[in-house]
């Protein structure tokens, strides 16, 4: 599973974490780009982390029946999309590194590359309004952002379309009411920006293994 993150590992300035608020599986969430013939969810993104010391899945679709080609880093891996276009491929384990590297989708003559990528600890925060409340609006929260500036702690916050609630739904959320377009959300590297509306739970819990 990903879920967002701090940096990576966790013991030494080449260490990553990851901390994600909300609720992600890796297999189940989609927001596919919607440009390119090669297509990843949007989970899979610029900044973002892979888990350290696991098997890495990496998936999307393409052209049914059209060859696709996945780089990660040196290594690659060929292999078919099926009769609905969907593909999957999955990387052997890696060490914890703070060295980014880029993975790469090809199909049908059409590439993406996701840059920045970190392989290290990935942490996942789920809840409700307590672990919703927001950084800068915590006790510390503005001292907190104040210069912050955390480059290998990465964070990915993951937004429903719709919520618990007594009004009735826009059509732009009955609109995103798939598997595929259900969950939002992207990778972000911590600075006082990003960070503001982050789960403060979440980075007090990451900023805490970080150190």
């Amino acid at each position: 599973m990903i879920p967002f993150s701090y940096s990576h590992d966790g013991t030494s300035p080449r260490l990553l974490k990851g901390l994600l608020y909300g609720f992600l599986a890796w297999c189940g969430v989609g927001g596919y780009f919607l440009r390119a013939e090669v297509r990843l969810p949007s989970v899979i993104s610029d900044h973002m982390v892979l888990q350290a010391n696991a098997s890495l899945p990496v998936w999307g679709t393409a052209k049914p029946q059209s060859p696709v080609l996945v780089r990660l880093g040196r290594e690659q891996i060929e292999t078919t999309a099926d009769g609905a276009g969907r593909w999957r491929v999955q990387f052997p384990p890696r060490e914890s590194s703070s060295d980014p590297v880029s993975l790469v989708a090809v199909a049908a003559e059409k590439q993406l590359v996701v840059h920045d990528v970190l392989v290290g600890q990935v942490w996942l925060c789920g809840g409700q309004s307590n672990m919703e409340w927001p950084l800068h609006q915590s006790a510390e929260g503005q001292a907190t952002l104040k210069d912050l500036d955390e480059p290998l702690i990465r964070l990915l916050r993951v937004r429903g379309a719709v919520r618990g609630s007594s009004g009735q739904y826009t059509q732009a959320q009955l609109d995103r009411l798939s598997p595929k377009r259900f969950a939002e959300g992207k990778w972000e590297v911590a600075n006082s920006e990003n960070a503001a509306d982050f789960s403060a739970v979440a980075w007090y819990f990451g900023h805490a293994i970080q150190n």
